[in-house]
């Protein structure tokens, strides 16, 4: 499959129906941002419970600076 280089489209992550994160996933998720970032993406992150904004917080915490969507928390 290849990719065009030229798309402005970014990512984001609806993280609603996750309970938690490993460190290991938090690492995966940091250098996916890294190869966005090099294509002048982002990632943003939505719907992020406290495990999982907590676990990004220690392992990625760039990748909070963005404007986080936490709408619908119940």
């Amino acid at each position: 499959m290849r990719l065009s280089g030229e798309s402005e489209c970014n990512v984001i992550l609806d993280c609603k129906n996750l309970k938690r994160i490993d460190v290991t996933v938090a690492k995966n998720v940091k250098l996916l941002a890294k190869d966005l970032s090099v294509r002048g993406q982002s990632i943003v992150f939505s719907n992020c419970c406290e495990n999982v904004d907590a676990t990004l917080k220690i392992v990625a915490p760039e990748l909070l600076n963005v404007k986080e969507d936490r709408g619908n928390r119940d």
